[in-house]
């Protein structure tokens, strides 16, 4: 029995290490996900595991990566009160980041099923998820761009965060863009410009504010969406929210390589039709760092410095970029998160991500909104 005691807390221990070092291939960047988002549940399992084991080896073993599972929680409870305070700073409130009796409310990843849209979209058929809670008013809009590396995702990606911003009272679409190597820049920003003109036209039918319409992206979704937003002119656009995305396709493709986790180098070539030199216009178009405008509307990031997939200067250089234009932002540095921190809805980057989106929503969207200050909060 001790054989096998030991065997399980030696697998807990090797997985515990995921939530604080560095993944160095991408199926182990998604475990480390679940070792970071989910790690205080497996540490109960490493606590149970030392308190009947029979051996002390066992329970040393246990106990150490029941320390670094609760690693994530521990930072993001330190963290909380800071990150919490800037979202009162630049909008009047904010709901607690971080609570640790949340922590154990039982993750949300129900696979819910929203209308399906087919519309005729630029490239043929283009479908969309739409999900919203009746009633007499008109509902903003909240329309998310899923993650995905531009060839993989769909609209029913982490369907849990479109049901809770239902409940809110916000209407949400999920567009099914084209993908590589189906489609190539800039289809998939065409595409979702034609779901939303599409909503607009037909707002009585959805029961939708046209006029009120927040961009949500993540990863290669949060690019695009960063796309659209950032030259401005769209006067329905109140905000765009972005998650772990790449701003600067050029620093991307400088800083890649073809034989990193993501063979970034060898994807940017598939969705942008080349290189840099020979697509100079594709990557400048892509990129918000380069687009954005003074004028375009308030910019939610978020990011973790140790995202392994989209390198967290990407966000901090962006904000730097809507600092000089004086276009109002708040940029969230998780310390704990991970590429796709918002999987577990009571995970600490669900938690502060529910708080964020809370307090962004409510003030660009509302009916009390007021002028969100230039640069607040970036860095």
């Amino acid at each position: 029995m001790s054989g096998l005691e030991l065997a399980v807390a030696a697998g807990l221990l090797a997985l515990s290490l995921l939530a604080v070092v560095r993944a160095p291939t991408l199926p182990l960047v998604f475990v480390a996900v679940g070792a970071t988002e989910l790690g205080h549940w497996f540490a109960l399992l490493a606590v149970g595991l030392a308190l009947g084991a029979h051996s002390l080896m066992v329970s040393i073993v246990a106990l150490a990566a029941a320390a670094l599972f609760l690693t994530p929680a521990i930072r993001a409870w330190r963290a909380a009160p800071a990150l919490r305070q800037k979202l009162r700073d630049a909008f009047g409130s904010s709901d607690p980041i971080f609570r640790w009796r949340d922590l154990f409310r039982w993750p949300i990843w129900h696979r819910a099923r929203g209308e399906r849209v087919v519309i005729e979209g630029p490239g043929g058929p283009l479908a969309m998820e739409f999900y919203a809670m009746r009633s007499a008013a008109r509902a903003p809009v909240v329309l998310l761009v899923h993650g995905g590396g531009w060839m993989a995702g769909d609209s029913r990606e982490l369907t849990g965060w479109n049901t809770w911003l239902a409940t809110r009272g916000y209407a949400v679409a999920v567009v099914d863009y084209r993908l590589v190597p189906t489609g190539v820049w800039p289809a998939q920003r065409d595409d979702v410009l034609a779901v939303i003109a599409h909503l607009r036209a037909n707002a009585d039918r959805f029961g939708i504010d046209p006029d009120r319409i927040v961009l949500f992206g993540r990863s290669a979704g949060g690019q695009i969406a960063s796309a659209i937003a950032a030259t401005g002119g769209h006067p329905w656009l109140r905000g765009c929210v972005c998650l772990y995305a790449p701003f600067d396709m050029e620093f991307a493709y400088e800083h890649g390589s073809d034989e990193d986790v993501l063979r970034s180098r060898w994807l940017l070539r598939c969705y942008l039709g080349g290189t840099p030199v020979q697509k100079p216009a594709h990557y400048r178009e892509a990129s918000a760092y380069f687009t954005i405008r003074a004028g375009a509307p308030p910019f939610l990031l978020l990011h973790g410095p140790g995202d392994e997939l989209v390198w967290f200067p990407q966000s901090a250089r962006f904000a730097e970029r809507l600092v000089e234009l004086g276009v109002p932002h708040v940029l969230l540095s998780l310390p704990w998160a991970r590429h796709a921190f918002d999987y577990n809805l009571h995970g600490p980057g669900g938690q502060a991500l529910a708080a964020a989106l809370a307090a962004f929503l409510d003030h660009t969207c509302g009916s009390g909104e007021r002028p969100l200050a230039p640069g607040l909060g970036s860095g």
